[in-house]
């Protein structure tokens, strides 16, 4: 089985002689309607539903935990990587019927700030901007079974330091704010840095909507 990818999507659509809204059907499904299994799918046939199961993965990580607060306002997932490596993601409520997301660039972080718990454990590796912009596919799934309101806000706040993935993390945020893929406002997103000078001069020239 294989990380999901539009790609794989369309190959496997082209083999069955799909037509093209097919892909924009499953795009629909997995982008804005949440669905968290290619059998819940039901605008596209059964035979492919079953091959997209059996072939693909939605997510690219497994969750291993989620610990949720006694006020239900804030949840973090534990969610090990293919490789076996791990991160966290959190949710957070700060107002009532409003859900902001707390996702990682990379597994540890390098730098070590006295402040962070992340710094201490080391640096293991980037984040790819798939395993990047899937934590917000997973808290969307989330949300949409909690039948919670939807997501608001995102911020790159999580483990380590995004100017130094700034490949991934340009690719991710491009991924976020289209229209055709996640179709998140600009504004709606913040990226967290200690302060990487060409990282932000890099952020600024391409994204001057994104905080």
């Amino acid at each position: 089985r294989i990380n999901m990818n539009l790609e794989k999507l369309e190959k496997i659509l082209k083999e069955n002689n799909q037509p093209q809204f097919r892909l924009e059907q499953t795009k629909k499904a997995i982008f804005e309607d949440s669905v968290s299994s290619f059998s819940e799918i039901t605008t596209i046939p059964l035979d492919l539903r079953k091959r997209f199961e059996k072939e693909i993965d939605i997510l690219s990580f497994e969750v291993e935990k989620i610990l949720v607060s006694n006020d239900k306002r804030s949840a973090k997932a534990l969610l090990r990587l293919k490789d076996n490596n791990c991160m966290e993601s959190v949710l957070l409520s700060p107002r009532p019927n409003t859900w902001t997301v707390c996702i990682s660039s990379q597994v540890g972080c390098p730098l070590g700030c006295e402040f962070c718990a992340t710094g201490k454990g080391g640096f293991k590796r980037n984040l790819t901007s798939e395993e990047i912009t899937d934590q917000i596919l997973f808290w969307r799934q989330y949300l949409n079974r909690k039948k919670f309101p939807a997501l608001s806000n995102i911020v790159y706040m999580g483990m380590g330091e995004p100017m130094l993935n700034w490949e991934n993390v340009k690719k991710s945020v491009e991924d976020l704010i289209d229209i055709k893929l996640f179709n998140f406002g600009s504004r709606s997103i913040s990226i967290s840095t200690v302060g990487i000078k060409g990282g932000i001069e890099k952020f600024l020239a391409e994204f001057p909507q994104v905080n």
